[in-house]
């Protein structure tokens, strides 16, 4: 090759396509879109992990006061625990159940009570739901378990439901009432039918009640019966699940699903409050998210 030659080529333009060092910069935006990605990704997948294996089965044990008009003095600073949405079914296990209702007796509670909804799907599951349900104590006997019924209860089969939670030493309220504790200091108790599926017959309900002189809880299901226009015009203290809580909550935008007005948490209405419990099961599709099991301790105090 002349010196013509050498120089032409020395001096010929390098395209882009040639440039290494345009290569390592386009190797390093690849690398950050792929970094991207799998954060994307990842973040998405242990969003989902979390959601589906770890948050169903951690249970939080919600500790509160309870203000109950009327309060006997006999039942101040008595524990309640309130349970709903135990939803047995394939993918809410008896070893979960039994863990949970042990947690539930290691509290002493002095009543316990049941919202509604017990199995998902079919009645097979509240033969199993049964045995642990005799296993649950208070320290008013089992003259302190007292149960309501839910849509699922309904959907399923009600009349079995009654029987098994019977079997288990729980009462059954249907628009009824009950009255706990000893002389001179009850505590009533209202068991409401469920909204959707039962009777409603809440004015008759609440007239089982002497606003002046009776300290009232109702339990209800479905958290909207406390849309009724009596609430509000006598003092009386609403038990509720239904929603569990959403089941997923997302930040900013809270629950995108809720199948009642009241989500979770304490509601006031003139002179009634009202408490939504999350649930302890779930349904379909069988994850929570920000939005763990809830078992509800009570200490009960004069409103």
């Amino acid at each position: 090759m002349n010196d013509k030659e050498n120089q032409k080529t020395n001096n010929e333009e390098i395209t882009p396509e040639e440039d290494s060092t345009d290569k390592k910069k386009m190797t390093r935006r690849q690398f950050i879109k792929n970094a991207l990605r799998i954060g994307i990704y990842t973040s998405v997948v242990g969003l989902g992990l979390y959601s589906f294996l770890y948050e169903p089965g951690h249970i939080t044990m919600e500790r509160l006061e309870l203000p109950v008009h009327n309060l006997p003095p006999y039942w101040e600073g008595k524990k309640i625990v309130l349970v709903s949405d135990i939803h047995r079914s394939e993918v809410v296990s008896t070893d979960f159940l039994s863990k949970a209702f042990q947690k539930i007796n290691a509290e002493k509670p002095d009543v316990i009570f049941l919202t509604g909804d017990y199995v998902t799907g079919s009645r097979e599951y509240i033969d199993s739901l049964k045995s642990l349900l005799l296993k649950l104590k208070t320290k008013t006997g089992d003259g302190g378990k007292i149960a309501v019924l839910g849509n699922h209860d309904y959907w399923t089969d009600a009349d079995y439901i009654k029987k098994r939670l019977t079997q288990g030493g729980f009462q059954i309220l249907v628009n009824e009432k009950k009255d706990i504790g000893p002389t001179g200091a009850k505590l009533r108790i209202l068991g409401a039918d469920d909204l959707w599926c039962g009777v409603k017959d809440i004015k008759r309900l609440l007239g089982m009640v002497n606003p002046d002189r009776d300290a009232v809880i109702l339990l209800s299901h479905n958290p909207d019966i406390f849309l009724d226009k009596e609430f509000g015009k006598i003092p009386v203290t609403v038990l509720a699940g239904h929603t569990h809580g959403g089941q997923v909550n997302l930040p900013i935008i809270g629950a995108p699903i809720v199948p009642a007005k009241f989500v979770r948490g304490f509601y006031k209405k003139g002179e009634s409050l009202m408490y939504v419990n999350r649930g302890l099961g779930l349904i379909a599709p069988p994850i929570r998210f920000n939005c763990p099991p809830e078992i509800t301790v009570f200490k009960l105090v004069k409103e």
